[in-house]
């Protein structure tokens, strides 16, 4: 995949890479298992925005007017009774203000996604009450003025998914859904000069879909380079980790595939290949199963669980919290469902 930072290697043969050097092909294979499972879904996420970014644009709204069927793509298993908004923020030029009405005759939320895919914000029913108001939503480490009244959300990463879902009560409800997401407005704090969703060429072409990520063998680590220059964790738990994956030459902006040895580079490889086999396997070992849909709990906020992390972000990318309504994978298609919003009161 080509990000929004693709540093390439200047002329001549390319030195290889001392940390991989340096370390024994199985000690270099099971660290690079390792970094595989914990960097799955960065990669994920910006393969994600790449491909939906020059449909949709950057920092622009996209409101689905028609209700989802089985050739809808754009959402992973669309509830058929939403219409979903959906954005992709880049937040590098500075902060965006989301605006909404009140909102009390259906549910509706917000759902925000960090690139690690974490959902660290919700606005909507039951986060906000349906009140209406306006949200500054602004990258990491900003510290300017509010305006009076608006209320922070501070991002965790400089580029967010944004997921809106709006209940449509019945067919003849459908006009009125889409008045009410008509009124929702998304722009940026301070002026800037181009066309809203401008920006969607700054985060360059993937080179393959979120879902064939393991597919780039020893390369998806020069990808995971590029995604941690622009995003680099920001938990504790994700720095340790990736302090151990600098043994193998894994860091921000790094190329350690581009950079290595064969050798080396089979070993990279053969961590790609050991750790996609264990996403696949923590998609049925750690479910809960009901009548052949499988379960899981502890979705859209993972800590230092980043096998389960990467299962959810290969099988179900972008799942609620719990609170919002959890998931449930199908054995046969393993793609992530979405129970019905209308099946229960929102809380």
């Amino acid at each position: 995949m080509a990000t929004a930072v693709c540093a390439c290697s200047g002329g001549g043969a390319p030195s290889p890479s001392p940390q991989v050097e340096s370390t024994s092909s199985q000690d270099a294979s099971t660290i690079a298992a390792d970094a595989y499972v914990w960097g799955l879904p960065l990669v994920v996420t910006m393969r994600t925005m790449q491909t939906l970014a020059p449909s949709i644009g950057v920092n622009h709204l996209f409101a689905q007017q028609q209700l989802s069927d089985a050739t809808s793509r754009t959402v992973v298993a669309p509830n058929v009774d939403t219409l979903y908004d959906v954005t992709v923020l880049d937040l590098r030029s500075g902060p965006v203000v989301l605006t909404v009405p009140e909102i009390h005759d259906r549910y509706y939320s917000f759902q925000f996604l960090g690139m690690n895919t974490e959902a660290f914000a919700y606005v909507g029913t039951r986060a906000t009450g349906g009140a209406a108001g306006s949200w500054v939503i602004a990258p990491p480490g900003w510290d300017g003025a509010l305006p009076p009244a608006d209320r922070l959300i501070s991002a965790p990463t400089p580029l967010v998914f944004l997921l809106g879902r709006f209940l449509v009560l019945s067919a003849d409800d459908l006009p009125t859904a889409r008045a009410v997401m008509a009124q929702v407005r998304l722009e940026p704090l301070a002026p800037q000069s181009g066309e809203a969703g401008s920006a969607a060429s700054s985060l360059g072409a993937p080179p393959g879909t979120p879902q064939s990520v393991a597919d780039a063998g020893a390369a998806f680590f020069d990808e995971l380079g590029d995604v941690l220059a622009i995003s680099p964790p920001a938990s504790e738990a994700d720095r340790a980790a990736l302090a151990r994956f600098a043994a193998i030459g894994i860091g921000p902006g790094r190329h350690p595939a581009a950079d290595a040895t064969p050798d080396s580079r089979a070993a990279l490889a053969k961590g790609v290949a050991d750790g996609a086999a264990r996403v696949k396997q923590e998609l049925t070992s750690s479910t809960d199963s009901v009548n052949g849909w499988y379960s899981h709990q502890h979705l859209g906020q993972y800590g230092d669980d980043f096998l389960l992390h990467a299962a959810i972000a290969q099988a179900g990318w972008g799942a609620n919290v719990p609170q919002r309504r959890p998931p449930a994978l199908s054995p046969t298609c393993r793609c992530a469902r979405v129970s019905s919003e209308s099946s229960k009161p929102p809380g």
